[in-house]
């Protein structure tokens, strides 16, 4: 695996009909029908997935040709396409890899996720028995496998691999963001806990957070995601260290990650009692067998460089719903009932 991400060519679509079709934005959102509003939020989640890539990723993959989708469009995106941050898979399939793809195909007609669907509109909207849906799953998990690239899918694709309980391959990067969001939510916890109120986490990414507070419109986004990103060029490093470790099997290596992030948490969370919520833990794939241990020492060397204060600032990240009013407003989309759904859907997004 790479500190890279493979993402669709319908999520590139998204993306730019959601930033530049002037129509979204004319249609009165309180009027618009479950369905109509069910695909907006599906086309903000692809936005915002894309944005905390375009910081944590060191390249963003797409397949061949799927740039036209936004080339001419959004300047920012041209720009990195010459710059190399946004590349193309150039593959040339075997037969052998052909056969391999359309193994995966007849996987998905014949797993049984038909029984998981229900009569809602969201369901409705697309069907899951589509060719295009299944055929670009497959092609895009056979590349993803064969490049050793995470594969970031459209939220359709997401919820179709869900219910064919497909595996994801997961990666360095998506452990290290995702133990951020676990001691973002245990800080709420605690506070709550302690309080007479309870308080709610916006599950937001808290990248997204920073990019969406110093944006006022649908491309400065882009642009304050790109400033951003030469900010955490330091924490991009630190993901494909990490990652390096892991595929390398480097045991000391991996012991001093886990070390800093247990004493980050330590830290931040200074609970009398730290096991409450657990350590970070590594776990290496050895071939059937799987090796687990935590390690809860302090390694002080390795807390001398700025990764510590950036993982540790990212955890603190002050989370408000304010914050979606504001992307809400970017689009001129403010509604009651698209903030609800919205939240609910970063709220269950693996």
């Amino acid at each position: 695996m790479n500190n890279n991400v493979i993402i669709d060519n319908w999520s590139l679509f998204d993306i730019k009909e959601l930033v530049t079709d002037e129509k979204i934005r004319t249609k009165n959102i309180n009027y618009l029908g479950d369905s109509e509003t069910d695909y907006l939020v599906k086309q903000f989640i692809t936005l915002l997935n894309f944005l905390v890539d375009l910081i944590s990723r060191d390249t963003i993959v797409t397949a061949r040709g799927t740039q036209i989708a936004w080339i001419g469009h959004l300047k920012t995106l041209d720009q990195l396409v010459k710059d190399g941050i946004i590349t193309d898979i150039r593959n040339n399939k075997t037969d052998a890899d052909k056969q391999e793809i359309n193994i995966l195909k007849e996987s998905f007609k014949l797993s049984d996720y038909e029984s998981s669907l229900d009569d809602s509109s969201e369901n409705k909207h697309h069907s899951f028995h589509d060719t295009t849906l299944i055929d670009g799953t497959a092609e895009y998990l056979y590349t993803s496998s064969q490049n050793k690239t995470f594969y970031s899918p459209h939220p359709f694709r997401a919820e179709f691999l869900k219910l064919t309980m497909f595996p994801f391959l997961q990666d360095g990067n998506q452990q290290i963001k995702n133990w951020i969001k676990v001691k973002r939510a245990n800080i709420i916890e605690k506070v709550s806990n302690e309080s007479e109120f309870r308080i709610g986490l916006v599950p937001l990414d808290p990248f997204l957070i920073e990019i969406i507070e110093n944006s006022n419109s649908p491309y400065d986004l882009f642009e304050t995601a790109l400033q951003l990103r030469n900010q955490y060029k330091g924490f991009r490093n630190y993901l494909k260290e990490y990652q390096e470790s892991l595929n390398d099997g480097d045991l000391k290596s991996l012991l001093k990650h886990e070390r800093m992030l247990n004493e980050i948490q330590n830290k931040i969370l200074d609970f009398k009692d730290p096991n409450k919520y657990g350590s970070f833990s590594i776990s290496l794939g050895l071939g059937f067998f799987k090796y687990s241990k935590s390690y809860p020492l302090i390694d002080s060397l390795i807390m001398r460089n700025g990764v510590r204060a950036t993982i540790q600032k990212l955890v603190l990240k002050p989370a408000s719903d304010k914050t979606i009013d504001k992307l809400l407003k970017i689009f001129d989309l403010e509604s009651v009932l698209l903030k609800e759904k919205l939240l609910e859907k970063l709220t269950k997004q693996r």
